[in-house]
């Protein structure tokens, strides 16, 4: 038999002291929180009474609190919005036969450790500048103190291929569903003050397209990859900027970065590598858009107000911007005013109708502080292709109210001089010149200046609007980049190049080329070899003149749309 086991003694309970620090041991970090927030609160409550100070102190410090714990909310909830999109994806909207895209991922895991160096020289070189050049004077010496894209690489939630249309039998394209929401810490400075960016966020559909297909043992002749649209960015900025944010910093920072990914990857821009013999990086990443969208921002309703005051009573300072990849448009401020009127007209080059898309973004102006978003709308550029024309009534998206009213017409380009049409009213345009400077020849030399030290580059005007090549450093002066300009008056403009000197903005050579020589010549095209005014003897600029007519696509009048 076995033995009756004594009775278990009941030991002594733990002094109070070791069951609190027993508990505070093993307390999560939410309770830590929430314990740190109570000893807040009942030290301020005590203080107050202490020392008899005023409850509005509580007040405050209540407001800023849930201020503060508001911000934090959107943007947790925003993230779980970005975490749900991949799940499903606005993708699913454009194409129908999406593919999972793990093979692109793998690659991506692969590569991420190796692609720091190429942001940082990015960043350094091109982003740091374009922020000091256009922050406020007191903020101008912002410069990137670290920078550290961490371990969580970008993925591709989705994939679709398709071939293209039978026009262009020589390329096959690649969509993918592009996101960034890794951990990567940017730290940046302005003299001994110090901020970061974290919580990162970019997404966008990024196209990449094999072209030329060519038969040799590698089909494929060159990539060319790009945004289509621009690509939505988000951060957040750390050191309690959350909290006190300074005034237009953060507006500024991401206008900014905005604007160097559009400069450098959103379309007309693209990055185009070759990779069989005889094809050209710049016919690859210069091509001849597909035709131009003429867009007239006619006016709004029902506007959201944004400004109340003993003047504004309840009134907004209304203005649109115009985007259309990297080109951006803005209509006049009409003040005071809920239901504007601008009638506008906007002209922008459109390189991939199928997947392009027209944003209009609404602010309301303020000249005390930043300007306030009323409201956003985009519509696919597809659909004017079709048709031809559009008169549109959109309603702003994410607001209760507001409508716009745009007209779009679309123009293919054909190299058919017979298709041009006479000067139009308001100087709209009838026509596309492309200005492509390959290389200038026997250029002058500064007195002390050594060939191999000099960047030049080339300044081009054609009416109103001026562009700039980029600077080509060294003895070969070479830039094979094609400029574009819409011309209201082919037979009566000219193209007016200089090539300057960079350093010293000294102008060795410029020439004019007469737009109308083009209406006689074979494809509306000439190749040439053009003699320098005002230069050396012997100074010569190489350079390739196209010229593209906006045919005039007839359409019938129909009755504004709504959605």
């Amino acid at each position: 038999m076995m033995e009756d086991s004594a009775p278990a003694t009941p030991t002594a309970p733990k002094p109070a002291y070791k069951r609190i620090l027993h508990n505070l041991k093993h307390i999560s970090r939410d309770e830590t929180k929430e314990l740190l927030l109570c000893l807040a609160v009942t030290l301020s409550l005590w203080l107050v009474g202490h020392f008899h100070f005023s409850f509005a102190w509580i007040i405050m410090i209540l407001m800023v609190f849930v201020s503060w714990e508001y911000q934090m909310d959107e943007k947790q909830k925003r993230r779980d919005r970005m975490e749900k999109a991949v799940k499903s994806s606005f993708f699913e909207k454009v194409h129908e036969n999406l593919e999972k895209a793990e093979w692109v991922n793998s690659i991506i895991d692969q590569m991420w450790p190796y692609v720091d160096g190429m942001v940082y020289k990015i960043l350094k070189e091109t982003v740091e500048p374009e922020m000091q050049k256009n922050m406020p004077k007191a903020l101008n010496t912002l410069y990137f103190e670290t920078i550290d894209l961490g371990n969580k690489p970008p993925y591709v939630a989705s994939v679709t291929s398709y071939a293209s249309k039978e026009e262009r039998k020589d390329e096959y394209i690649f969509d993918m569903d592009f996101v960034y929401s890794g951990d990567a810490t940017i730290k940046l400075a302005i003299k001994s003050f110090k901020l970061g960016l974290s919580n990162i966020e970019l997404r966008g559909i990024l196209r990449v397209i094999f072209k030329p297909l060519v038969a040799e043992y590698n089909p494929v002749g060159g990539v060319t990859v790009f945004f289509l649209n621009r690509p939505k960015l988000k951060f957040d900025l750390t050191n309690l900027l959350n909290v006190l944010d300074i005034p237009g910093l953060k507006s500024s920072l991401r206008r900014i970065t905005d604007d160097v990914i559009a400069s450098f990857v959103v379309l007309p821009n693209r990055i185009a590598v070759p990779l069989a013999a005889g094809v050209e990086a710049s016919d690859l990443q210069y091509p001849i858009p597909e035709g131009v969208l003429r867009v007239k921002v006619v006016e709004a309703r029902d506007l959201t107000a944004k400004d109340f005051g003993l003047l504004k009573k309840g009134k907004s300072d209304p203005y649109a911007v115009i985007r259309i990849g990297a080109q951006s448009f803005r209509t006049k401020v009409i003040e005071n005013n809920l239901n504007p009127e601008w009638n506008e007209t906007f002209e922008a080059f459109v390189d991939n109708c199928e997947g392009q898309e027209l944003e209009a973004v609404i602010y309301d102006e303020d000249t005390t502080s930043k300007d306030s978003k009323i409201g956003a709308l985009d519509t696919d550029i597809a659909s004017t292709v079709e048709s031809g024309y559009r008169d549109l009534w959109l309603p702003l998206e994410g607001v209760k109210q507001g409508r716009v009213h745009l007209q779009l017409r679309w123009f293919p380009l054909t190299s058919s001089a017979s298709d041009l049409e006479p000067p139009q009213e308001n100087y709209l345009s009838v026509a596309a010149l492309f200005v492509k400077p390959i290389s200038a020849n026997a250029l002058p030399m500064t007195s002390g200046q050594k060939e191999a030290l000099r960047s030049v580059y080339c300044e081009i005007t054609v009416g109103k609007t001026t562009l700039q090549t980029f600077q080509c450093y060294g003895e070969k002066t070479e830039w094979k980049q094609a400029m574009r300009f819409l011309v209201s008056d082919p037979e009566g403009q000219e193209a007016e190049i200089k090539v300057i000197e960079a350093k010293g903005t000294m102008t060795l050579g410029q020439m004019s080329f007469n737009i109308r020589s083009l209406l006689n010549k074979d494809g509306l095209a000439v190749e040439g070899v053009f003699p320098l005014e005002k230069s050396g003897d012997k100074s010569t600029l190489t350079c390739l003149f196209t010229l593209k007519i906006l045919n005039t696509v007839d359409v019938k009048p129909s009755e504004p749309e709504t959605r």
